[in-house]
């Protein structure tokens, strides 16, 4: 059972990893790809990346404590 719900954790996360994607996608196809707007786009990248990475781990993590789940010491 515990294998089943972290499953359905993981997808949630996955999920909304999937929408935050393509959000930063519409975002940086906004942004100029010249000069220094390349640079910045590439930095939101880069920075957008590790939210996400963190954000899936929060979201699997408050999705684990919502079905009764407690974390390991």
């Amino acid at each position: 059972q515990a294998q089943e719900d972290l499953d359905t954790c993981k997808a949630v996360a996955r999920a909304s990893a999937d929408n935050d994607e393509n959000i930063d996608r519409d975002t940086a196809a906004t942004m100029s790809d010249s000069g220094q707007g390349a640079v910045d786009t590439e930095l939101s990248q880069n920075m957008s990346s590790q939210r996400s990475g963190k954000r899936s781990s929060d979201i699997i993590d408050d999705c684990m404590h919502q079905m009764g789940y407690v974390a390991a010491d």
